[in-house]
């Protein structure tokens, strides 16, 4: 099963991000009170833990920049179609993007090329550290 291991906001452009327990997605605009949450397809930034844990520590200007607002454990984001919807607490995500593009940091093997996967939030919700994730690929059978 996949779960929610942290959710984190950056509140201001150039400060850490914090770490919060819960947090409220808002449809069509992302995280409550963080800098980046607005209009389009990268609202949500979801990264599994374990690809955060292969990261190097001090090498890479990807490691350093980038900032995930949800951390998963257990959810193989890699390999997942974009339109996957993923029901995680009271909200809904549809996945827009899949990979994250290198800053040039060089790094071979980064998880983020693969793994870093962004949404938009198309149901809102409040989201908990521990609430699990269900998928739903039922979209993709819908008239369009």
């Amino acid at each position: 099963m996949a779960w929610v291991e942290a959710i984190r906001i950056k509140r201001a452009k150039g400060q850490p991000p914090t770490y919060v327990r819960k947090v409220r997605l808002i449809a069509d605009h992302g995280l409550e009170g963080d800098c980046k949450a607005g209009p389009g397809d990268m609202q949500v930034c979801l990264l599994p833990a374990e690809a955060r844990e292969r990261m190097p520590v001090a090498n890479g200007l990807c490691t350093a920049r980038f900032s995930e607002n949800i951390v998963t454990r257990g959810l193989a984001t890699q390999g997942l179609p974009v339109g996957t919807r993923l029901h995680i607490g009271e909200a809904i995500l549809e996945l827009t993007v899949v990979g994250k593009h290198c800053h040039g940091c060089d790094l071979q093997g980064c998880p983020l090329a693969e793994e870093a996967t962004f949404a938009r939030v198309v149901g809102g919700g409040e989201v908990r550290v521990g609430d699990g994730f269900s998928m739903d690929f039922s979209y993709f059978f819908e008239k369009k």
